[in-house]
């Protein structure tokens, strides 16, 4: 379902920000809307990885770099991007632009002076944009039931599955484990890293005892995956990234407000928090609260 609205998204906008936590398949759903619309771009389709771009100076860098534009020390990256994208139709896939959000006011003149060419954009935060159509990214699909036939109806049951038989090939769906499950998948609800993480952890416990862990202790959820960012190696990483680029008063703001479990509304927020509407919008374009 998201990759059908966001193919027809991709037809008529020209800048989409898939907006979602760290783990939630930002990437992973980018690169395959990119694959199903490359018939759509007569110029191809293009991925630009930021992870390691930190400073707004480098955006340029970036773009020349994954364009394979030739080194040219004596012209402007920003011209010679321009003058490669000038006439071109083609789609720029900006993966992770988290991190350079001080250098999203550059991308609307970029796009300005290369008419045909779409951004589609992965970010744990919007860009704040005029324009920006922004696609927010939750969980995968929960199992509605504890029955083995639920479980394996649902994207995040089945992503678990795959990942469990991958640690032990031959771990089965059962209805000796089928309410545990649907317990993790309901616990880290549906984020499909952490249903990675979990699923890892067959191959040394059942999935009750699984279970168990994660609600006890966010640590449980690390891997020790020698090909992927530290980040990636574990929810609790993941979770102090995300940390890490609020301010001060946004950090001091959802620290108060973790003692509201579940559902709360804006006036339980002003109450324990003393926050304004504004500041309790940022962190949902965070995609810390939703």
């Amino acid at each position: 379902d998201e990759l059908s609205l966001l193919h027809g998204l991709l037809r008529h906008e020209r800048v989409i920000t898939l907006v979602g936590p760290g783990g939630a398949g930002k990437t992973r759903l980018a690169v395959q809307a990119g694959w199903q619309a490359l018939p759509d771009f007569e110029d191809g389709v293009w991925i630009v990885p930021l992870m390691a771009v930190t400073s707004p100076d480098l955006f340029y860098f970036a773009i020349s770099e994954a364009l394979q534009l030739p080194a040219n020390s004596g012209m402007d990256p920003q011209k010679q991007i321009v003058n490669h994208l000038r006439g071109k139709h083609l789609l720029l896939i900006l993966d992770n632009f988290e991190q350079l959000i001080p250098a999203a006011g550059l991308l609307p003149g970029l796009l300005q002076q290369a008419p045909q060419v779409t951004a589609l954009i992965t970010s744990r935060e919007r860009l704040n944009l005029y324009g920006e159509c922004t696609f927010d990214l939750a969980g995968m699909d929960n199992p509605q039931s504890a029955t083995p036939e639920a479980v394996a109806a649902s994207g995040a049951g089945l992503l678990f599955l795959q990942n469990a038989q991958r640690a032990r090939p031959n771990f089965a769906l059962s209805p000796g484990n089928s309410a545990a499950i649907q317990r993790i998948c309901l616990l880290v609800e549906g984020i499909p890293l952490a249903l990675e993480l979990a699923g890892t952890w067959v191959r040394a416990m059942s999935c009750e005892q699984i279970a168990a862990q994660i609600e006890s202790d966010l640590d449980f959820l690390a891997a020790g995956w020698q090909d992927q960012p530290q980040r990636r190696r574990s929810m609790r990483a993941l979770l102090e990234h995300s940390w890490s680029m609020l301010s001060p008063q946004e950090q001091q703001t959802l620290r108060r407000l973790s003692v509201l479990v579940g559902r709360f509304d804006l006036p339980a927020a002003q109450a324990v928090a003393a926050m304004t509407l504004p500041e309790l919008v940022a962190l949902v374009d965070k995609a810390l609260l939703h």
